[in-house]
């Protein structure tokens, strides 16, 4: 008789580390560098965080200026916030709400000395505003490549991928979505744990997209 497949009980990297932004954004750094090349996975995680620390979250890139975690456009935005100098200087004013703006790309344009010298500025004012009007900065990049003009105000994060325990979360989810038929050939302990091996160093899009080919290719064979 197969057995049931683990039930997550150990704390994840991820929520680990999410924990440790959740001290960061408490202790008032304002300013954040999250290295990851997992856009969605690592904002669910900073949402978390943020929410943790009693902080609303922002986004902003490039494309369509400042949004809401779900996607939905602010009603402040508009198409001159898709600068990353006009998105600073709003962060600088907006005074009127205690947020964590996630920045995503905005590594790309830090070659501008003046949108450098604007962050540096800052970083150094939000560490000085009342408790109530509190806001941060989070870039998110794939590289840890700093600039030398931000070292002194950034804190570097290297948020991790999915370790053995989120990927078997990952996997339960999957194989508790399965059809009783299919779900048999995977909940052996045996092949369970190949399947967590397989994708173990992938990002967490990475192993979905692999256990889904792999259900594609079982369902072809029942």
């Amino acid at each position: 008789m197969a057995s049931a497949a683990p039930v997550l009980t150990k704390r994840t990297a991820g929520a680990t580390t999410n924990a440790d932004v959740t001290a960061l954004l408490r202790a008032r750094n304002t300013l954040l560098w999250v290295m990851t090349r997992e856009e969605v996975r690592v904002e669910r995680g900073l949402l978390e965080a943020a929410t943790a620390a009693k902080f609303s979250v922002v986004h902003w890139d490039c494309a369509q200026g400042f949004s809401n975690p779900d996607g939905s456009k602010r009603d402040d935005n508009d198409e001159t916030m898709r600068s990353p100098n006009a998105a600073v200087d709003y962060i600088k004013a907006k005074d009127t709400e205690r947020a964590v703006y996630v920045m995503r790309d905005l590594h790309a344009f830090l070659r501008d000395p003046i949108l450098l010298r604007q962050l540096r500025n800052l970083s150094r004012e939000l560490e000085t505003v009342s408790k109530d009007k509190g806001r941060a900065v989070i870039i998110m990049s794939p590289t840890a490549e700093v600039p030398p003009e931000l070292g002194g105000h950034v804190t570097v994060i290297d948020y991790p991928l999915p370790d053995r325990a989120e990927i078997e979360g990952l996997l339960c989810d999957v194989i508790a979505a399965l059809p009783d038929e299919l779900r048999a050939t995977v909940t052996t302990t045996e092949t369970f744990q190949e399947a967590v091996d397989a994708a173990v160093g992938l990002t967490a899009q990475e192993a979905a997209s692999c256990y889904a080919r792999s259900l594609v290719t079982s369902k072809d064979h029942v």
